[in-house]
């Protein structure tokens, strides 16, 4: 394991498999290479949570990594002028509007003045782990949100801003997006004890949901750790990219939702 305090981007660029680029092994390999050839821009949800993380955990840098798109009205001569002016600043940023930047500033305050949230985003923020993984000799790497360490015991905590903090919907949406491949991949790589949620809502009042993985979280995490790298390791080898009917060119078979039996019984 090595642990390293470098910008986001020199991270990001580094060839080790990240959680991200991972989970899209889950869908098929073909859609993993694809996404790796053909990169996404990223969503407005995505450039929030990105702009959210960087306000709360490294202010310094926020303007570095984000602008602050100004309203202008790009119809006069005056604010095309503005608005070009301001995307020659914003190059290489993550650009948000004002209404984005004035929900990030209610996240943070609901964040801070919530006794355990305020708490835990108190450690290391945005250290890189590189480690290698046992069973296929792959490099990884994780970049947890904040590391706590007390003792010999080491906290890991993730900022999440979400729709709804309320267990059941963030446990669905957890599951959808891979949290708990997260949350044992970086565990895993980090040698940590234990992992927390930080669930902030996008609208008011701002509710936050302070959620640690279970056991069987994490233990669904390792089973879909080991099945990814599984394919990843061997794809890699063969340059072999398969899609939905696997590498030996199964017919899958169309089964009924489990809502759908009851209905028959």
């Amino acid at each position: 394991m090595r642990i390293v305090k470098e910008h986001a981007s020199k991270y990001h660029a580094h060839e080790a498999i990240s959680k991200g680029r991972l989970f899209k092994m889950a869908k098929s390999p073909r859609y993993f290479k694809y996404s790796e050839d053909n990169p996404e821009e990223p969503s407005e949800a995505m450039k929030l949570g990105s702009a959210f993380h960087a306000y709360v955990l490294e202010p310094d840098m926020f303007s570095e990594e984000i602008a602050v798109m100004p309203k202008v009205d790009k119809r006069t001569k005056v604010g095309k002028a503005t608005y070009a002016e301001f995307l020659e600043t914003a190059t290489g940023k993550i650009i948000i509007d004002e209404e984005q930047m004035d929900t990030i500033k209610h996240m943070k305050k609901a964040l801070l003045a919530h006794p355990l949230a305020s708490k835990l985003i108190e450690g290391k923020v945005e250290q890189s782990v590189y480690f290698t993984d046992e069973a296929t000799g792959v490099e990884c790497r994780v970049r947890p949100d904040i590391t706590l360490e007390k003792g010999d015991k080491v906290i890991l905590s993730d900022l999440k801003s979400c729709v709804s903090c309320e267990a059941h919907n963030f446990q669905r949406d957890a599951l959808k997006l891979g949290y708990d491949l997260q949350s044992y991949m970086y565990s895993y790589g980090r040698q940590a004890d234990t992992f927390i949620f930080i669930a902030v809502e996008k609208t008011a009042p701002y509710l936050i949901n302070v959620l640690v993985a279970s056991q069987d979280f994490l233990d669904r995490g390792k089973q879909i750790f080991e099945d990814l790298m599984g394919k990843y390791s061997e794809c890699t080898e063969n340059d072999t990219w398969y899609g939905m009917n696997g590498s030996d060119m199964r017919i899958n078979s169309l089964e009924l939702p489990y809502w759908a039996r009851k209905e028959l019984e």
